[in-house]
């Protein structure tokens, strides 16, 4: 491992974490981005990389940037995500901390709007993240199925508070260096939960930030595998202790069910709805309608919450074609979901532990 001199002689009020594995494609945009924001921004940024070496030259691009970079941290031995985490903070300096991934393409003016959201009632600041293309359907339909989570925690963190989504989030440092970061495939959610159990609470904004999406149906499935899959391992681990935490309320408690199980269980329970009341409706099963009916409402209620979210999401700049297809998608993410749910419980039973890289 290797970094670069550390300056003495400056002050910095904000660290800037990077880490990239096998980001040849992205790496140079990401370097750039980042000394754009130090060049812009009134807070003084301490710009932090962590690569590891992998099959393609993201380290070796890198390095052509290592004299403008604060820190450079050349791994040999891949440790994922979160060990690149550990080792970042380590050179971390200043009150806050922003965390960003390779893919991610902040506004020139992001960590001054950030740090102007941050107030007295979060530790940390969470914006949210959109495509910076939508060539592709899968491109897009990554967007608005994260768009739907980010939309439910928007309106959460108005209540009680949300959890981190791992890029995008700027955070009060001390408090980061105290919980530090726990080995989990959703290393984010984890730390959150962490977070809230100690009474600390995250706001999400209306920052948008461009990044990258999976290109592929199949890099975005294993992508959502491995979320799902992280998401029960933090359940596993603390869904117990929260729902006897007498200091956290019934509100945000069902928020954090909400981000633990929603991968895995709304979806395929909203089909298996879908299928109970067409089957009630057109074979006349008996029984079904004595609480298939009811269950009406719930489906009416998601259904109702699509112009909703689409507003949101036009009010905030996304154009009209897209804000359109966001209303069209949830009847594609039932079936695609489902496959999710299964590939999660074969990777649980089989104990699969990978961080692996989505492919963009």
């Amino acid at each position: 491992m290797d970094s670069s001199a550390m300056p003495t002689s400056q002050e910095f009020d904000v660290s800037l974490i990077v880490t990239a594995y096998n980001e040849e494609r992205l790496i140079e945009r990401s370097i750039l981005s980042s000394l754009r924001l130090k060049e812009y921004n009134n807070a003084r940024c301490k710009i932090i990389y962590v690569c590891d070496i992998g099959s393609d030259k993201t380290h070796e691009i890198a390095e052509r940037f290592r004299d403008q970079l604060d820190v450079l941290l050349i791994r040999e031995e891949r440790g994922g995500k979160v060990s690149a985490l550990r080792e970042a903070m380590e050179h971390i300096e200043g009150d806050y901390v922003l965390f960003l991934d390779a893919d991610c393409l902040p506004p020139i003016d992001f960590v001054d709007r950030m740090l102007a959201e941050l107030d007295d009632t979060a530790v940390g600041i969470q914006a949210i993240p959109v495509p910076t293309s939508s060539n592709r359907f899968v491109e897009t339909f990554a967007s608005i199925d994260e768009t739907w989570g980010c939309f439910l925690r928007y309106l959460w963190s108005h209540l009680e508070g949300a959890d981190f989504i791992g890029r995008a989030g700027l955070f009060r440092a001390d408090v980061i260096k105290n919980f530090g970061w726990n080995d989990y495939l959703s290393e984010d959610l984890e730390l959150s939960t962490r977070l809230l159990l100690n009474k600390y609470k995250i706001k999400y904004t209306d920052i948008f930030v461009p990044e990258d999406k999976p290109r592929s149906l199949k890099a975005f499935i294993k992508q959502r595998i491995r979320w799902a899959t992280g998401a029960i391992q933090v359940a596993k681990t603390h869904f117990t202790k929260l729902y006897s935490a007498i200091d956290v309320s019934r509100t945000r408690k069902l928020a954090y069910a909400t981000y633990m199980l929603f991968p895995i269980i709304f979806y395929p329970a909203f089909l298996l709805l879908v299928l109970l009341l067409t089957f009630e409706k057109f074979f006349s099963w008996p029984g079904l309608g004595l609480w298939a009916y009811p269950l009406n409402y719930f489906i009416w209620c998601i259904l109702l919450a699509v112009p909703l979210c689409c507003s949101w999401l036009y009010v905030y700049g996304l154009d009209k074609w897209k804000t359109a297809f966001v209303g069209l998608a949830l009847p594609f993410m039932i079936p695609i979901y489902t496959i999710i749910t299964i590939g999660t419980i074969i990777s649980l039973i089989k104990g699969k532990q990978e961080w692996y890289k989505t492919e963009r």
